[in-house]
């Protein structure tokens, strides 16, 4: 069997390596973006379900990952809602 690192693979570990610690640091960017992404253009009734929010969110917590020298900045959410809407509102239905 493999050998396991205890200490890293602790729930309460500040190993910055530590798994856990990584999957807080995503924990909290997914609450920063939604936190942004629920006040996406209130007037609009299109960003209100819980599936665009989560289109919406899903998108720019991965964008962030794999462009992790930008990072999330405020405002993204505006950005990427607009785009969204536009190829939604040109798609073909089948």
């Amino acid at each position: 069997g493999k050998d396991v690192d205890w200490e890293r693979m602790n729930p309460l570990s500040l190993d910055e390596d530590s798994p856990w610690q990584k999957y807080h640091r995503d924990q909290e960017l997914r609450t920063l973006i939604m936190q942004d992404v629920t006040r996406t253009f209130p007037d609009q009734a299109y960003f209100r379900p819980a599936r665009v929010q989560k289109m919406i969110g899903d998108v720019l917590f991965v964008h962030a990952k794999v462009h992790n020298s930008l990072q999330y900045r405020q405002g993204m959410h505006e950005l990427l809602a607009l785009i969204l809407m536009a190829v939604e509102a040109d798609s073909v239905e089948e």
